[in-house]
């Protein structure tokens, strides 16, 4: 009996318990049941049911604008990561960011509503953006992956009917340049890279960020780094294009009609020049020795010796022309200053040889020269030498011994070699001024 009164007063103390615990809850008040499931959800969760009320009923392939007649303004601002330049394809490699801003006013909310925040990360694909183009894309127009499409995308609630988008998808994009390579190793190249969006700009205008400049930065946290390879990127400049009636002009339209027809398009213009540290070494001063060879080798006495260093000049050229063809550009246009000097140097080598054959010759047959022409050259050689002492062997030669006639002072050949001396020394100094210094 005692056992059974145990149990039934357990049973009963059970049952008041129970009781007691619903008041309890019956007695609590909602707002604080709010309040706790607040405080319990995540900020992913919170993040969810924004997003989710967001894209609703987001349309991505209409305009984010309520009036669909008003054009729809994006800002666009480029950073350039790196550059490659392929001179023999004429071409540029880009690779970087294209930063984009612009006004939504459908993917809207009120940040009361979620817990104050106003901004949220979106997948770029999610929202409506413009359609962005490369215009002298070397794999053409048309292509899709050039520019990526899988970045994100920030939304930040201005109000509770505009929010501000913004972008920061990446680019790799091959652009046709247009180089001349005439001035090596002192030439400046300048390529534009051309974005425009497939919509006119009655619909969509794009517009410089806050007419910045581009962004350079060539190496992590280094803006001050400016050489890549033998270039220097020297300066970056953005501005908007129209294009119109298949014209390219910096006028912007104003009538209805000619936006309806118009496309703006964001040029940047990147300026490089050539740094080629190594032009004077492996190709300038060889190809001045290679001159002045020629000029020293009618110094010698004997025509052998001479035909015998200007037939070694010939090799010595040779092997300098395939550096030459490893370390120059393709020629667009004019070929540049180093290759109209080698063909100069190459025609004064090979003339040189005829010369001296001619001065073999003509000290074979040791033909004299009159005694007039032997006065004036000397007179002549006196003045480039600017000699104190004047010259007296012309007056004795006029006195007539037959021992000063078989002088070599007096023959042909010997007044040949001095004058090209004289001459190879002046043209190769001429040339050399004026195509590997200037």
């Amino acid at each position: 009996m005692i056992w059974v009164r145990l149990f039934v007063v357990g049973f009963l103390w059970t049952r008041a318990q129970a009781q007691l615990s619903a008041v309890d809850v019956e007695a609590t008040d909602p707002k604080e049941d709010e309040a706790g499931a607040i405080a319990n959800k995540t900020y992913a969760e919170e993040h969810t049911s924004l997003q989710r009320d967001i894209f609703m009923n987001y349309n991505r392939n209409l305009r984010p604008i309520k009036n669909q007649s008003m054009p729809l303004k994006a800002q666009a601002h480029v950073y350039i990561m790196h550059f490659s330049v392929q001179e023999q394809q004429q071409s540029m490699k880009l690779y970087g960011h294209i930063y984009m801003t612009w006004f939504d006013e459908m993917a809207v909310w009120e940040p009361s509503n979620y817990t104050n925040v106003r901004s949220t990360m979106v997948s770029q694909w999610q929202l409506w953006q413009p359609e962005i183009k490369v215009a002298n894309s070397i794999a053409g127009s048309g292509q899709y992956f050039e520019i990526s499409k899988r970045s994100h995308a920030a939304l930040t609630s201005i109000t509770s009917t505009m929010t501000k988008v913004e972008i920061y998808p990446t680019f790799s994009i091959s652009i046709g340049c247009n180089f001349d390579f005439s001035d090596y190793p002192f030439d400046e190249q300048e390529c534009a890279l051309r974005f425009y969006n497939s919509n006119p700009m009655s619909e969509v205008e794009l517009l410089v960020y806050y007419e910045l400049k581009p962004s350079v930065m060539l190496a992590w946290n280094d803006t001050n780094k400016k050489f890549i390879s033998n270039w220097m990127l020297e300066n970056a400049t953005a501005n908007i294009s129209y294009y119109y009636n298949r014209e390219y002009n910096d006028t912007r339209p104003e009538t209805a009609a000619e936006k309806e027809l118009t496309w703006s398009i964001l040029v940047t213009k990147i300026k490089l020049i050539r740094n080629c540290q190594h032009y004077w070494v492996t190709l300038a001063i060889p190809a001045f020795c290679s001159m002045m060879v020629n000029a020293f080798s009618f110094l010698f006495y004997k025509s052998e010796l001479s035909i015998l260093t200007v037939i070694a000049n010939f090799f010595i050229q040779l092997i300098f022309m395939f550096n030459e063809l490893v370390e120059l550009p393709p020629s667009a246009g004019e070929p540049p200053r180093i290759v109209r000097y080698s063909s100069y140097l190459l025609f004064m080598t090979t003339l040189a040889l005829i010369l001296h054959l001619l001065i073999r010759r003509l000290r074979y047959k040791k033909i004299p020269v009159p005694a007039e022409y032997v006065k004036r050259f000397k007179g002549t050689l006196a003045r480039i030498k600017r000699l104190e002492q004047k010259e007296n062997e012309p007056s004795e030669v006029l006195e007539g011994s037959s021992e000063s006639l078989d002088s070599d002072s007096f023959l042909y050949a010997d007044l040949t070699r001095n004058l090209c001396i004289i001459l190879y020394f002046v043209i190769g100094i001429f040339l050399s001024f004026f195509l590997l210094v200037l």
